[in-house]
């Protein structure tokens, strides 16, 4: 799933830092003004764990809004891991990607996209973002169950969740 993580930043999602560390309430994306609860549960399951947005952004093909998206770190590890505040550096991208904690990405789609788009889009920042000193396989066990997991056509206003546990 690391790869997961970095082909999703790597996307051109400069995360719009989240400085607030607010117990209640959202954060707005501002190009598409969609929102995100500040705290969700992870896995979206009551009673679990608690995880804190760490920053917000949009996904343009071209000039075109796709989504919007919202990364989320476990609320425990957000102050030890950013104890001056996220702020979008290199440094902050390192850490959200090779720290071993529960996280989640959450896209908004403020349009709707096909599920072969979807899937040809993954696969491509899968491919360009694969680690050196292996070749990229499309058809391997753990990049199959992650593209065969976009099996349908997303309609405006839905959401792709993608949730990270460390073990």
């Amino acid at each position: 799933m690391r790869k997961a993580v970095i082909f999703l930043l790597s996307l051109g999602l400069g995360l719009v830092p989240f400085h607030g560390l607010a117990a209640e309430g959202t954060i707005t994306e501002p190009s598409t003004k969609v929102r995100f609860p500040v705290e969700r549960p992870f896995l979206d399951q009551e009673g679990g764990m608690t995880l804190h947005c760490v920053g917000a952004d949009v996904r343009k093909k071209f000039i075109v809004k796709v989504y919007a998206v919202c990364f989320y770190v476990a609320a425990g590890e957000v102050k030890a891991l950013f104890p001056e505040g996220f702020h979008g550096t290199e440094e902050d991208y390192t850490k959200l990607v090779q720290g071993g904690y529960h996280r989640g990405i959450v896209m908004h789609f403020v349009r709707g996209v096909g599920k072969n788009k979807i899937a040809g889009a993954f696969r491509d920042g899968l491919r360009k973002n694969w680690p050196s000193g292996s070749s990229f396989d499309a058809d391997a066990p753990a990049v199959r169950q992650f593209l065969d997991a976009s099996r349908h056509d997303i309609q405006k206003g839905q959401e792709i969740q993608i949730w990270i546990d460390p073990e």
